[in-house]
């Protein structure tokens, strides 16, 4: 079996998650006014954009994380140094929309799921549900469970919590106390009558002092939008429909996890039968991979005076041939890295031996990784190419993160070649924590700053990207018109 110890072990829960447990009941409640915040502040937010809305996806996770980890205490869960490095990971990214906002271009979306992703993998990580005990090779099964599985299967859970608290409630009040009707029509009563004397209150203090009728009557403006204008009470109704399938699906993914005894794809019975699936022929598995090696050495050999010029020799490229030697190809050679890693996984997993074992296909596939190091290289001269005559984007400098993460993994699928070290995890976690710092990074301002200093040399500048960069804040505005001048800016749009 292609695995190490590691990489397929699975931590037992050594406690059994209680059922029905105040902590539950109590998780279930907040998950109502959690999930309003999520639809109304987060997943409607269009997305996550105005100052206004910003501070919602960093409340949302302490809250939730919160929730989690109530649930995992009453489970007696223990916490692992993962489950920390992933909600550290989605607290500093969550901070990171708070000061700086999604980054434009398309690549919030991207941020956003992997926001998404991220409160996952806590959640999973604390409450150990992780198919191997922790991130690695399993990793497409664990998203899985996380998206789906438990969430989903466990939709139902809020509803049952709250009913079964509410039963176990009116039993203690039947067994132990009487006359709960008398007392609630005296609480009703009371509370009515309280409201009435504060009112009077308030409205004769309204005309001694003007500060105190603004607030009054600021009030009494907010009752009557909320109960008597029908807008504003209508508007909370659909907002608060909404958030209850989500809060189901909330609730459903921290305490269906937490209610677990094991996960849903136990790493040992994954691998038991993955180990018991049937074997890639040794046949198939080396001509695989030495037709590739053959096809991506003909393509280095008729690379390789394209290569040279970009690196100056013989002759530096002008700009027209920079930019066609960068654009041709850069995603396609980040699918081919792709293909390289998928062609691994495969014989990872069902290869006839252990990749490591000492055999004539380990030398091929250290060739094998070495072209997709080589790939990762080309690529990443092309980027540099494109980006020293046309200037830097946003896309750039995150085109650059994903050309990292793929030679990092290239590098590290070598190394596994002959350490048994558990690349998977490593991997993952590297890439988890340089997005997070990416999302930290000014990249617009970065952006703005090589854009106008083209503008000062008399270069090309994109007009277009600096009326995106000033649209995500004004300081980035007022740095662009300062620049390149006021009117120009009018002019532009900025």
């Amino acid at each position: 079996m292609n695995q190490t110890p590691k990489e397929a072990g699975t931590r037992p829960l050594l406690f059994p998650a209680p059922k029905n447990s105040p902590a539950l009941a109590a998780a279930a409640l907040a998950s109502y006014p959690l999930a309003y915040l999520y639809v109304r502040n987060i997943l409607f937010a269009a997305p996550f954009d105005g100052p206004a809305t910003r501070w919602g996806p960093l409340l949302f996770a302490v809250c939730y994380l919160a929730l989690t980890e109530l649930l995992a205490r009453a489970a007696r869960r223990p916490a692992g140094r993962e489950a920390r490095l992933w909600a550290l990971c989605w607290l500093i990214q969550s901070g990171a929309i708070l000061a700086i906002g999604l980054h434009i271009d398309g690549i919030g979306v991207f941020q956003s799921a992997v926001w998404h992703l991220t409160a996952i993998w806590c959640v999973l990580s604390r409450t150990g549900m992780l198919a191997a005990g922790r991130s690695g090779s399993l990793a497409p099964l664990d998203a899985l469970t996380g998206i789906f599985v438990i969430p989903f299967g466990h939709f139902g859970l809020r509803i049952t919590t709250l009913a079964g608290a509410i039963r176990a409630w009116a039993a203690r009040r039947r067994a132990g106390e009487q006359g709960t009707a008398r007392r609630l029509v005296q609480f009703v009563l009371s509370a009515a009558a309280a409201l009435a004397l504060g009112a009077f209150a308030c409205g004769q203090l309204a005309r001694v002092d003007q500060n105190f009728a603004w607030l009054w009557q600021g009030i009494g403006s907010w009752l009557d939008r909320l109960f008597w204008n029908n807008e504003g009470f209508v508007n909370f109704l659909v907002w608060f429909a909404l958030s209850v399938p989500v809060g189901a699906w909330l609730f459903g993914l921290a305490g269906g996890a937490a209610s677990r005894q094991e996960p849903p794809f136990p790493g040992a019975k994954v691998w038991a039968r993955i180990g018991a699936a049937p074997r890639l022929p040794a046949l198939t598995a080396n001509l695989m991979v030495g037709v590739l090696c053959g096809v991506y050495a003909l393509f280095f050999g008729v690379q390789a005076a394209g290569f040279a010029a970009a690196l100056g020799a013989p002759l530096p490229l002008t700009a027209p041939d920079a930019a066609a030697f960068a654009v041709n190809g850069f995603w396609e050679l980040c699918r081919v890295m792709a293909l390289d890693l998928a062609v691994l996984a495969l014989l990872f997993f069902l290869g006839d031996a252990p990749l490591e074992r000492r055999t004539p296909r380990r030398v091929l596939l250290a060739v094998f990784c070495g072209f997709g190091v080589a790939f990762a290289l080309l690529a990443a001269v092309k980027l540099g190419v494109y980006t020293v005559f046309f200037g830097l984007t946003p896309k750039r400098v995150w085109s650059a993160w994903v050309l990292a993460v793929l030679l990092l993994t290239s590098i590290l699928a070598w190394v596994r070649l002959y350490r048994p070290i558990p690349a998977a995890r490593i991997a993952l976690a590297a890439a988890a924590v340089s997005f997070t710092v990416l999302c930290c990074l000014p990249v617009e301002w970065w952006c703005v700053q090589d854009q106008t200093a083209r503008h000062l040399a008399g270069q090309d500048y994109d007009w277009s990207l600096l009326r995106r960069c000033a649209g995500q804040s004004t300081a980035l505005a007022a740095r662009i018109r300062e620049t390149v001048g006021a009117g120009q800016a009018t002019r532009h749009g900025i």
